[in-house]
């Protein structure tokens, strides 16, 4: 949020900004998250009058449309469940290495692989890329003091 306060602070619409809270938005790393809501959408759910709307209708609403629920559901590939013997076969085909192992073995690994749903005989055209994981905790944020005596 900090990056998109910073950008619109010298425009006009944005000069209301103080640096106080661009610093507090940087330091806390807030986020944002807007999604929109069209009349027909609002008239099948009963919700084109404000007095219709409740935080519990608007709360359903947001879990069903929020991309942050999504990163949660995300899968990654952990074959951990693989027998260690197909472990570095599947890591060899699944980096895009050849496969240094005999004819037979090939034949018994891609096998037993693709009961996994992999399939080694159709080569994995990768490009490696080095991995950079971040992880971020979520939490619901409140205003601070000194923003609720400026803002209200």
């Amino acid at each position: 949020k900090y990056q998109e306060l910073e950008k619109h602070r010298c425009k006009k619409s944005g000069s209301h900004v103080s640096q106080e809270v661009i610093e507090f938005c940087k330091t806390e790393g807030i986020l944002r998250e807007e999604f929109t809501l069209k009349s027909r959408f609002l008239l099948q759910n009963g919700l084109a009058f404000l007095g219709s709307i409740t935080q519990q209708k608007f709360n359903d609403i947001y879990n069903d449309r929020t991309q942050l629920q999504r990163l949660e559901d995300m899968k990654f590939d952990n074959f951990n469940d693989l027998p260690f013997r197909l472990r570095s076969t599947y890591a060899s085909w699944k980096l895009g290495l050849s496969l240094d192992i005999s004819r037979a073995t090939y034949y018994r690994h891609r096998t037993e692989l693709l009961s996994y749903g992999i399939d080694i005989s159709i080569p994995n055209n990768v490009h490696y890329l080095p991995e950079r994981v971040r992880t971020v905790q979520l939490k619901a944020l409140t205003a601070p003091d000194w923003y609720i005596q400026n803002y209200g």
